[in-house]
């Protein structure tokens, strides 16, 4: 051994054995008090004490207490303690409130002496350090038992103190702690969300017409559809996060809305040349269009959103829709006729009309968020919104062609959420 180790060990029992005499007895706060090697969170756990058990404290250093612990080699175990981790008592086991004095600065010891490390691997190892202490902390609180360090020894139920030390002459290894991560989704993987709300279709107003000849003149009919109107909207989809980042998804959405349509016709005079008229109508009924559609998910949780509190959930997803249109259009205009034979009088009546049920197929696309609010490990409540865009082509009953209709729009809602 060189002189400068010695001259440390030296120093460090003179410091131990000028201090033990005015020791204090103190007692765990928590479950498994960390004991550790050195004063500071980057040093390994070379003991834990169970809450309730007794250290006697040497002095106090900054935020720590130089303690002794006893050891299955009969010899105490000195080490350090963060201060606000254990409290002092009297004789009589009552809390005590004597202040302790100040002990001279700590020596030096042997893994300080090594030369300067790297200093990002140092970083690396202080700040593993420091979250395996809060770590420790976190769980005790949580009444959970701490995952001892490698290398140290499980406590033992013989113990009157319920120290467990770690073995004389073992290394002390620091190890990457098993956190469980805190935000977002924690680690749930699977989730499932039920939501009822709103829509507000992407289609426009449309218009279609249809020519024929009566009377030996063209004679015309036609449809008018407006912008649908707010309709309802339900959502149910589910999937499965491959990493806290990314993830796998399908929803099936079901919209639908009510609204009336426009009539038309334009009727020539059975006897008059260049004579026709025209009468104007609405459906007596409103028709109805439904829309599906099936949204295949690329699900992101954002940085932001994994450090937010385990009760909350942030997610964006965007993919390819599948959409299935069903759609009442009108197929025939009824109309009555009015006219004079030797003068130009022609009066058309809309009266009534036909409608059938046509439908369509097509891809698009989705974006959206969703946000939740967890009350329980497992479910919640949330909302969520979702743009589509889409198109389907048709046979328009009325005019008897192809028509394209878009598909899509905005929805929103809110309901149910599930976590596995």
């Amino acid at each position: 051994m060189n002189r400068l180790s010695i001259a440390v060990l030296a120093s460090s029992f003179l410091s131990f054995t000028g201090s033990a005499v005015s020791a204090q007895t103190a007692r765990a706060k928590i479950a498994s008090t960390p004991i550790r090697g050195e004063a500071n969170l980057a040093s390994a756990i070379i003991a834990t004490v169970q809450e309730g058990g007794l250290v006697d404290v040497v002095d106090l250093q900054g935020d720590w207490y130089r303690v002794m612990v006893p050891s299955e080699q009969g010899k105490p175990l000195v080490g350090y303690v963060l201060a606000r981790l254990i409290e002092f008592i009297n004789a009589d086991g009552t809390p005590s409130v004597r202040p302790l004095v100040r002990g001279p600065a700590i020596p030096p010891v042997l893994t300080k002496l090594v030369p300067p490390r790297d200093k990002a691997a140092e970083r690396e190892r202080a700040l593993k350090g420091d979250v395996d202490a809060r770590r420790a902390e976190l769980q005790a609180l949580q009444g959970e038992p701490l995952e001892p360090v490698a290398g140290s020894v499980q406590p033992v139920a013989a113990s009157d103190q319920s120290v467990s030390p770690a073995a004389a002459g073992e290394p002390q290894a620091l190890r990457r702690p098993n956190m469980r991560r805190i935000g977002a989704t924690g680690n749930k993987k699977v989730w499932i969300d039920v939501n009822f709300g709103g829509a507000q279709s992407a289609q426009g107003a449309q218009a279609f017409s249809f020519v024929t000849t009566v009377f030996r003149e063209p004679a015309a009919f036609a449809s008018a559809y407006g912008q649908p109107s707010r309709g309802t909207d339900f959502d149910f989809g589910g999937g499965y996060m491959f990493t806290p980042m990314f993830g796998f998804g399908l929803s099936i959405t079901s919209t639908a809305d009510k609204n009336a349509a426009g009539l038309g016709a334009t009727i020539p005079h059975p006897t008059i040349f260049n004579a026709a008229s025209t009468g104007a109508g609405v459906t007596s009924t409103e028709l109805e269009r439904a829309e599906g559609a099936l949204n295949i998910q690329i699900a992101v949780v954002p940085r932001m959103a994994r450090v937010l509190s385990d009760r909350t959930s942030l997610r964006l997803f965007a993919g390819p829709t599948y959409f299935r249109l069903s759609r009442q259009m009108v197929e025939d205009v009824r109309y009555t006729q009015q006219f004079a034979v030797l003068t130009s009088l022609n009066i058309i009546s809309i009266v009534g009309s036909d409608a059938r049920v046509v439908e369509g197929t097509g891809w698009g696309f989705h974006a959206g968020a969703d946000v939740g609010y967890f009350f329980s490990r497992y479910a919640g409540v949330g909302g969520t919104v979702r743009f589509s865009r889409g198109s389907v082509e048709m046979a328009e009953p009325l005019s008897e062609k192809p028509a394209k209709m878009t598909t899509g729009g905005m929805q929103f809602g809110g309901g149910l959420r599930l976590r596995f």
